[in-house]
């Protein structure tokens, strides 16, 4: 029903639908003649436990930095990226013009990616971005729906970075910082 390798934009997506249907699954039963309340409490807390996990799972993904493979660099700093992000910096330590790949709005890999390393909620970074335009000192990167999408413009663009997942990078990338 859920893969691991789906975008980490849609976990939270995934566990309110999981727990939509496991609310379904407990109505239908309802209706139905069970047997003993001890069977039915059984099933209960299986399906509970099976929604614990795996909204568990989903929590602790992680998001990580990208870049195209033929980067000359192997890892960045917190600030950097932070920086980098921000359009604060256009280029990597020792002088490589970067190209920011971006989620769009309201993708939850996006929020937790500004929340984590930024320290921006959407709200502060529209209002952030808004006055870059305003004041001509910048504009935000192009955004892409998805993981996926995000992972192979890295993976193609020439000096390029983005935020994806943990569990959606593969060998067409490679990870330069880690989200905490």
């Amino acid at each position: 029903m859920f893969s691991h390798n789906e975008s980490g934009g849609r976990s939270v997506e995934r566990v309110f639908h999981f727990g939509k249907r496991i609310l379904e699954i407990f109505k239908e039963e309802r209706g139905k003649e069970m047997g003993n309340k001890l069977t039915r409490l059984k099933g209960m807390r299986a399906l509970v436990a099976a929604a614990l996990l795996f909204a568990f799972h989903t929590a602790t993904a992680g998001v990580v930095v990208i870049g195209n493979p033929d980067l000359p660099t192997n890892s960045l700093t917190s600030s950097q990226v932070s920086d980098i992000f921000l359009g604060k910096k256009t280029s990597l330590p020792g002088g490589t013009k970067v190209t920011v790949i971006e989620h769009q709005d309201g993708e939850a890999v996006k929020n937790e990616f500004y929340q984590k390393v930024v320290g921006k909620n959407p709200n502060q970074l529209k209002a952030y971005w808004a006055k870059q335009i305003f004041t001509a000192e910048g504009f935000p990167p192009k955004a892409y729906a998805g993981d996926k999408a995000v992972k192979d413009q890295v993976s193609s663009t020439p000096g390029a970075i983005g935020y994806v997942d943990s569990g959606s990078v593969d060998s067409s990338v490679k990870v330069l910082f880690e989200a905490k």
